[in-house]
């Protein structure tokens, strides 16, 4: 919650930053957790706000918080 989500299609790469005062703070890095052949195509959340990642390939990652 609060974290901006992005990612690089030619690099494969997921990144993300959470906002404060209306400017970007640090940046994490997902690289080491998520890898993808073929490009990231999209980035959105389902309805219970779970944060989804798909590829070109059709497949659809769920990132789920770590136990």
């Amino acid at each position: 919650h609060g974290s901006y989500f992005f990612a690089d299609f030619c690099e494969g790469l997921v990144r993300s930053f959470r906002g404060s005062g209306g400017a970007a703070g640090s940046v994490t890095d997902w690289d080491s957790l998520f890898t993808s052949p073929s490009g990231v195509s999209h980035i959105g959340e389902d309805a219970q706000g779970e944060l989804l990642i798909v590829n070109l390939r059709g497949q659809v990652y769920r990132v789920v918080a770590a136990p």
